[in-house]
């Protein structure tokens, strides 16, 4: 991308995602680019009428200003830079025995022209499991209760949380098989097509991505209890019915 400029006089500035060309889908698509290196500044309009409208001390300010990438020193006195990334958020498919909660590590990437990493340097991405849906993949008919994620409100730290945790269900402490793909809301619209009615959310639609090719939405994780039976050594290589990503 060539260097430009844009000069606004007020109001406010806001960096957004490139959408994708020749979109078909009626939900938003955003493409991956980046990052960018944004240079900013402020000059101040001299004025004459300090007591009536106010006037700033930054002509008594010895900072230099300098545009981004250009050599010309301007005489207005602060100056900045900002890291422009194309982000998403990103829930990890989890499995293990039936009976056992299981951490869903999740965690905050970044595009850094060849491919997505983890940003260190977010602290502040945050999630509410409560505002969350679930699509029930096995068994095809469920039983009346069935997994729930945790109750938890946290925030990521240099890019990753690995406090929630999906609980399993227990029916009468038999064995029990199920899978099941949680939803964190965070998008302006629910997922389509998995009968999310969750309308509540931590809305952060910088974060959401493409995921299953119908456009920019909420991330999701599958959670795969009873994958393997625990510390007998014996492992399910197929288990019949339930999916394997």
């Amino acid at each position: 991308m060539a260097a430009s400029a844009a000069t606004i006089k007020d109001g406010e500035l806001a960096f957004t995602r490139r959408l994708q060309p020749n979109n078909k889908l009626a939900t938003t698509t955003t493409t991956a680019d980046g990052p960018f290196k944004i240079g900013l500044g402020l000059s101040v309009i001299p004025r004459i009428d300090c007591s009536a409208l106010g006037c700033t001390d930054f002509a008594n300010k010895t900072q230099p200003l300098q545009r981004y990438n250009q050599p010309l020193m301007l005489t207005a006195p602060l100056k900045g830079e900002v890291d422009s990334r194309y982000g998403r958020m990103v829930l990890d498919d989890v499995n293990g025995v039936f009976d056992q909660p299981l951490t869903m590590p999740l965690k905050v990437e970044y595009w850094n022209g060849d491919q997505f990493i983890i940003n260190a340097d977010d602290s502040r991405s945050y999630f509410d499991s409560q505002y969350s849906c679930k699509q029930i993949i096995y068994p095809l008919i469920p039983p009346t209760s069935f997994a729930e994620l945790k109750p938890l409100n946290d925030n990521v730290l240099k890019g990753k949380n690995n406090a929630l945790q999906a609980l399993p269900n227990l029916i009468n402490n038999e064995y029990l098989k199920q899978q099941v793909r949680f939803w964190m809301r965070i998008a302006d619209k629910a997922p389509a097509d998995i009968g999310c009615s969750e309308n509540n959310k931590q809305y952060q639609p910088w974060l959401t991505f493409n995921w299953r090719g119908v456009g920019d939405e909420d991330p999701s994780g599958l959670v795969t209890f009873g994958s393997y039976r625990g510390n007998d050594r014996i492992i399910y290589r197929s288990e019949t019915a339930v999916i394997n990503p």
